[in-house]
């Protein structure tokens, strides 16, 4: 027997208005759009077509949305640059919101340490084992992200969430910053700032180091559709 998941029209026209929001689109472009495939799949279904069979139909008519996008980024130039450089500064944001709770990371767990009565030792080892830790939860969440095409970040973590991740978080490592010196002397906080700063140097050379094999398969691939 054929287990078939049944198909749900408002989840599907979600995930094409998603799609459409990673163009060169506003608001009312795409509710404007949405409007005209919802007159559409009425019209088809009318004829007797079935709820899928009519949205796929509907949509098709609808274009395709990398043509939609070029098409309305005619119009929409201002919306056109914004898109272009979002990315870069999700990307800055993304880097000082990591480094930001690392370091946040480092100091409270180095104050609760030392309230426990370790010495600075330990707390510096298990400093390095927190930043380890904050690392392999990063590499977890991006494996997820272009694995599961469910793993949706981009509503949870928008601009305004990592600028306020960012301040207040460098607002809080400050403030620990008194305690934190009362607690583990000068010595144990270059210690650990050691630490931070050899981090901060391997997390960037990694950044770059993606970002170069990253563009290199970009050039190969257009290199290769140029050819063909």
């Amino acid at each position: 027997m054929e287990d078939r998941t049944r198909f749900n029209l408002e989840k599907s026209i979600e995930v094409w208005k998603e799609r459409l929001s990673k163009g060169n689109m506003s608001g009312d472009n795409i509710f404007e759009l949405e409007d005209h495939l919802y007159d559409e799949i009425s019209t088809l279904q009318g004829i007797g077509l079935s709820e899928e069979e009519a949205f796929m139909v509907a949509k098709n008519r609808m274009g395709d949305t990398a043509m939609l996008s070029t098409e309305f980024g005619k119009v929409n130039r201002d919306l056109v640059l914004l898109n272009r450089l979002t990315p870069y500064l999700k990307g800055v944001l993304y880097y000082l919101g990591f480094l930001t709770v690392a370091k946040l990371s480092t100091n409270i767990s180095a104050l609760i340490f030392s309230k426990l009565g370790l010495d600075n030792a330990f707390i510096n080892h298990a400093s390095i084992g927190v930043l380890l830790l904050l690392t392999i939860a990063i590499l977890v969440i991006v494996r997820k992200k272009y694995r599961n095409i469910y793993l949706d970040l981009n509503r949870v973590i928008s601009i305004p969430v990592l600028t306020g991740v960012i301040i207040v978080g460098r607002l809080l490592t400050f403030l620990t910053l008194p305690s934190l010196t009362h607690s583990i002397g000068l010595s144990g906080l270059g210690q650990l700032q050691l630490n931070l700063s050899v981090y901060d140097l391997l997390y960037t050379l990694f950044i770059l180091i993606i970002s170069c094999i990253v563009s290199y398969h970009l050039k190969q691939q257009n290199k290769v559709e140029v050819a063909v």
